[in-house]
């Protein structure tokens, strides 16, 4: 995907201008497995979208527990919206647990093009994009067992099972480790 179609497509936007700033304001940066694009408490210096890979959120508790809370594998989903406003730190680590590709937008310029353009129709796709894909998520980790949250990451995450480290999923859908391995498995009991 072009930044281009990032801006068109995934993100429809008709104003020229906006478009034109956005897209000479944003940068194709490659990412290797493993690569941190933000450290929980790191000041904030860019808004990522995501163009290929599979990325993890999450956020290191108290006790040093680390907690999937999102795993992103959809071109173009933002990867900050996860940032109150903005704001000065990252509240989570945002992991590529594949090599990928991402979109840069340094924040600055990011804020600045949408004060001059206020872009109604951008930012309705941009945070209703997040809010679908969370309200979703939600929905199926609170009325759903674990076999039925499993089938439901199968579903809405074709082939990442085999090709991210299990805990993290696990994480994500709120089981142990011990618990995912019985579903993939087909042994036991497991609601």
């Amino acid at each position: 995907m072009t930044k281009e179609y990032l801006f068109s497509e995934i993100y429809p936007i008709s104003d020229y201008s906006l478009k034109a700033s956005l897209v000479n304001a944003t940068e194709v940066r490659k990412a290797e497995k493993n690569t941190y694009l933000y450290h929980q408490g790191e000041d904030i210096s860019t808004v990522y979208f995501l163009n290929y890979g599979i990325v993890s959120i999450h956020v290191i508790d108290k006790d040093g527990n680390i907690q999937c809370v999102d795993i992103i594998n959809c071109p173009g989903d933002i990867l900050t919206g996860y940032f109150s406003s903005y704001g000065v730190s990252s509240s989570f680590d945002i992991k590529m647990e594949t090599k990928g590709e991402v979109f840069a937008v340094r924040k600055k310029d990011f804020q600045k093009i949408l004060m001059n353009n206020p872009g109604v129709e951008f930012n309705n796709s941009l945070w209703g994009r997040l809010n679908k894909r969370r309200l979703d998520f939600v929905h199926m980790l609170y009325l759903c067992k674990a076999t039925e949250r499993y089938e439901w990451f199968i579903q809405r995450y074709p082939g990442v099972i085999e090709r991210i480290n299990h805990k993290i999923i696990a994480s994500f859908l709120r089981m142990s480790p011990i618990t995912l391995s019985r579903i993939t498995s087909g042994s036991g009991n497991c609601s």
